[in-house]
């Protein structure tokens, strides 16, 4: 009986999580190609934020200041704080 919830509840999440990996691929495929140059790499990264595997510190430091500069982004920030 709980199955359908269950996987009502986890479509949800892929639907949210494809959301924002689009977003990753329309805002930041320049900044960090490796991250979210295609669907599938932005995916993929999503799902590395949402399982909370390193994601700090593979891939919001280096996104949060870029390369040559010492100031950091707040789009970065609230892209990742509100997915």
């Amino acid at each position: 009986a709980a199955i359908l919830p269950v996987a009502n509840a986890f479509l949800v999440l892929f639907l949210v999580t494809c959301i924002y990996a689009i977003i990753g691929v329309e805002v930041w495929r320049e900044r960090s190609p490796e991250l979210f140059g295609s669907f599938a790499a932005a995916l993929f990264t999503m799902f590395q934020v949402m399982t909370g595997d390193s994601w700090a510190s593979s891939l919001a430091r280096p996104m949060w200041e870029p390369a040559g500069t010492l100031t950091p982004d707040p789009a970065v920030s609230f892209f990742f704080v509100s997915y």
